[in-house]
């Protein structure tokens, strides 16, 4: 029985391993970073801080983009809780998603640096071209966005023919749009292309009757 548990236990330390030395990795690579520009890191000088076989590192992170997706998604995950909790002192869905991206906004403006990486790789990653680890669509932002969605679907405030999570998914890529925007220099105001972002969400697109 006892060899029975411990079975049982196994892969769940296993997994446990894991998170934790991927968290490893991604501390020691986001220490890197600050110290010396993403661009100048490498991907040897990373393994050789974090004392792990470069093997270990490709295993975990097969290119340095991953590395920075890693850390944005738990950066989001670390302040998600608190967040949703001030976005719930709002009823409506428009003011609760406004509040949400205006957290956004001053985080993207805080962390432009490394948005390119983590935009890059989630193109990437979208298109299946490099091993995932099965990140979802929806990693980041987007299952705060399934999450609202839903209770607004269920307060009858959105419309529910629609699953949650793809109309959050068409949330996730328009928000990831807006970012490359951004970046690219194509609109100055962050904040007011999410407003757009959200209008051409609610709204679409069609001309109303002339």
């Amino acid at each position: 029985m006892k060899r029975d548990i411990e079975a049982d236990r196994a892969p769940s330390r296993r997994i446990r391993k894991q998170k934790q030395m991927r968290q490893k990795l991604t501390a020691v690579a986001m220490e890197l970073f600050a110290a010396h520009g993403y661009d100048s890191v490498t991907m040897e000088q990373i393994a050789n801080r974090a004392d792990v076989a470069k093997g270990t590192l490709y295993n975990h992170f097969p290119i340095k983009e991953a590395l920075i997706a890693a850390w944005v998604h738990e950066e989001i995950e670390q302040s998600r809780e608190k967040l949703l909790t001030e976005v719930r002192t709002h009823r409506r869905f428009r003011s609760r998603i406004l509040v949400f991206l205006a957290a956004s906004r001053g985080w993207c403006e805080a962390n432009k640096a490394y948005l390119p990486a983590y935009l890059r790789y989630r193109l990437l990653d979208l298109g299946a071209t490099v091993p995932s680890g099965g990140m979802h669509t929806l990693d980041g932002v987007g299952w705060t966005f399934a999450e609202l969605i839903d209770e607004a679907q269920n307060d009858g405030e959105l419309r529910d023919d629609l699953p949650a999570e793809q109309l959050a998914e068409f949330l996730a890529h328009m928000y990831l749009g807006v970012l490359l925007r951004w970046l690219s220099g194509k609109t100055p105001d962050l904040s007011a292309e999410f407003e757009t972002m959200l209008n051409l969400f609610l709204e679409g697109t069609v001309a109303g009757d002339r």
